[in-house]
């Protein structure tokens, strides 16, 4: 090539580029290249007797993996091959000629005859293998691109590359890099925007990294396919070569992708049932046919296609479904054959077995070319959503019946008839009720339950009083069953929605037995029912305290004696008119008559050992009779 001014560009906001969406090179080590292009074949092809060249003093390595997640060129992993550095691919397009010389100067013949004899190649890379493919069109995807996009079209200094192919039938080597439906070479020259612009993409000049972030290259193809018709099971040569022509300046790449190259030897198979509605065989009911069509690579309908089955799977041949034979053969001037699998029936109970067939490869040694699946079944599903009901309600099964469908349901007293598609369940407990569904466009069956669930939703609660606390205080204990929310009438306009609450009734100070109708309303949400419950309360004493004794020996009102508290839970503490304590009991029982004390009012104060009851009131003492 002749010489070029390499412009070189700082961009000083590239390291706040996103750039999630580049081609992603990964340059594994020498011998890892075996691992990739064996990765190349796809199905009914095998690779083998891989060798390689590359340039010995390359710096950067001119091969690698690339993978592209984000389907920047259309391929998703595979093979990099460049003229220098196959991390320089990687985007974004931040330099106008990116390039590394890897100062080689071995001139392959088979790329050499890709240029005028006068013109040097260089910093030649290939890789090359043996192929053998089960179908008569062997074929692949790829994907060119170059830095000299688009300075030096229609220069005598294009970079070259070459797929390169030899063997039974072909006549020396027959270069496979063509542009689409022509026998031309895909090139810088040949394929740009102005020349077949089609199956060209422009990336830019290396100035707008920011819009053209994926790939370096500053042009590049669509994604292309390389075919040829060949001989089956036949052994073929594939080189696949890029280099530098006339000077080592400026990189170009190709991307073949993985798994690309592959045979259509397969037949198409599709699998058709007797009755849409099911997707799989149904003893006795639902056939599966299925249809086996030439091949797509297939170019003529006057040849005999046999085809040899490997037939498996836990459905058992000729005992779980009429008898499979190992052979398929599509007739001369056929396109398809349908071929009948008919479920037998054998009345146990297995489930879903499956038939697996395996269509063989024609090449010995092969794997299978393709492997389908027919299912087979006892009869159809028709669950049913289980149901919950509160006793004494009633429920309709099946309430969204579309009437395709007949139904039969066992005898039950419970349910409102039995041989229509919804009826109305009224049960008195939970249960499973059976049923058996018959499809009316093929009578074939399903056989089911669906699970009734019944709560016996009950309000009932019992209460108490505890030690240390008040008459006042009442507890309460919720026996309720099947229950989610509460909701209490204390009798006293007073509510709670806790479970098992406590409740300190209205202190008058009054020694007048009082009742008081409690009610407990529950509820449940799934399913919504609701239920209640009512007891009367008596407090025969409720709590008193008196405000006058007269200890004078008559044994009549000579104590301060607390009515409704249990003795010794209760601290007792007297003080004068001046805030002295003049009396303190920890465990008060009522005995407190005077004693040491002087005639007067006085100021008292009740709590309870808990310290969560507490009373203060004053006490007159007259007539305190002498010792």
């Amino acid at each position: 090539m002749s010489y070029r001014f390499t412009y070189l560009l700082v961009f000083g906001l590239l390291l706040s580029l996103n750039l999630s969406a580049q081609v992603v090179i990964n340059t594994n080590p020498a011998n890892s290249i075996t691992s990739v292009v064996n990765n190349l074949a796809g199905n009914g092809v095998k690779i083998s007797n891989i060798s390689w060249y590359f340039p010995a003093d390359a710096v950067l390595q001119p091969w690698g993996q690339f993978t592209d997640n984000n389907n920047a060129i259309g391929l998703s992993k595979g093979l990099l091959l460049t003229t220098g550095a196959a991390v320089y691919a990687r985007g974004p397009n931040n330099d106008s000629e990116k390039s590394q010389q890897n100062g080689d100067n071995y001139e392959d013949p088979d790329l050499k005859g890709l240029v005028d004899p006068s013109i040097d190649i260089m910093d030649v890379a290939y890789v090359e293998f043996d192929i053998v493919s089960s179908s008569p069109v062997l074929s692949f995807n790829y994907v060119f691109g170059s830095e000299e996009y688009m300075e030096y079209v229609n220069e005598n200094y294009n970079d070259i590359f070459g797929f390169f192919i030899s063997g039974p039938g072909i006549t020396g080597k027959k270069n496979l890099a063509l542009i689409p439906n022509t026998g031309i070479s895909v090139g810088v020259t040949t394929l740009n925007e102005n020349s077949y612009s089609q199956y060209y993409r422009d990336n830019g000049t290396g100035y707008t990294p920011s819009i053209h972030k994926n790939l370096q290259y500053d042009g590049y193809t669509v994604v292309l396919n390389a075919s040829i018709e060949i001989i089956p099971c036949q052994t073929y040569r594939i080189k696949l070569a890029i280099a530098d022509a006339k000077d080592d300046k400026v990189d170009s790449g190709v991307f073949i992708e993985q798994g690309s190259f592959r045979s259509e030897d397969a037949p198409q198979v599709r699998i058709e049932y007797e009755h849409i509605r099911f997707p799989f065989g149904l003893e006795e009911c639902n056939d599966a046919n299925i249809i086996f069509k030439r091949p797509l690579s297939s170019t003529t309908d006057t040849t005999k296609l046999t085809y040899k089955l490997t037939i498996g799977g836990s459905a058992q041949n000729g005992i779980d479904y009429s008898t499979l034979n190992d052979t398929v053969i599509i007739p001369k001037f056929e396109d398809s054959v349908v071929v009948n699998i008919h479920p037998l029936a054998d009345l146990l109970e297995e489930g879903t077995e499956t038939i697996i067939i395996n269509i063989e490869s024609q090449c010995p040694n092969f794997p299978a070319v393709k492997t389908f699946e027919v299912p087979i079944r006892d009869r159809f599903d028709f669950p049913l959503s289980p149901e919950k009901i509160c006793k004494g309600q009633g429920i309709e099964l099946n309430e969204n019946s579309t009437g395709r469908d007949s139904m039969f349901w066992e005898n039950n007293p419970y349910l409102s008839c039995t041989d229509c598609p919804s009826p109305i369940a009224t049960l008195p407990f939970t249960e499973y009720i059976n049923y058996t569904v018959k499809d009316t466009a093929s009578g074939c069956l399903a056989i089911d339950s669906v699970l009734v669930t019944v709560y016996d939703l009950k309000a009932d609660f019992a209460y108490h009083s505890e030690q240390c606390y008040t008459s006042l205080d009442i507890f309460f204990d919720n026996k309720s069953q099947n229950a989610h929310n509460y909701t209490w009438d204390f009798g006293d306009n007073t509510t709670s929605s806790e479970v098992s609450p406590q409740h300190y009734y209205p202190f008058n100070n009054t020694q007048q037995p009082v009742q008081y109708v409690v009610t407990l309303t529950v509820s449940r949400d799934d399913p919504s029912c609701v239920a209640d419950t009512s007891f009367t309360i008596a407090i025969l004493e409720p709590l008193y305290t008196p405000n006058l004794i007269t200890p004078d020996g008559n044994r009549k009102n000579d104590y301060f004696h607390i009515i409704g508290i249990s003795n010794q839970c209760w601290t007792l503490v007297l003080y004068n008119k001046w805030g002295a304590i003049v009396y303190k009991n920890e465990k008060y029982d009522n005995t407190f008559n005077g004693d040491d004390v002087a005639e007067g009012v006085y100021f008292y104060e009740l709590y309870n050992s808990q310290q969560d009851r507490n009373y203060k009131g004053w006490l007159e003492i007259r007539s305190k009779y002498a010792d």
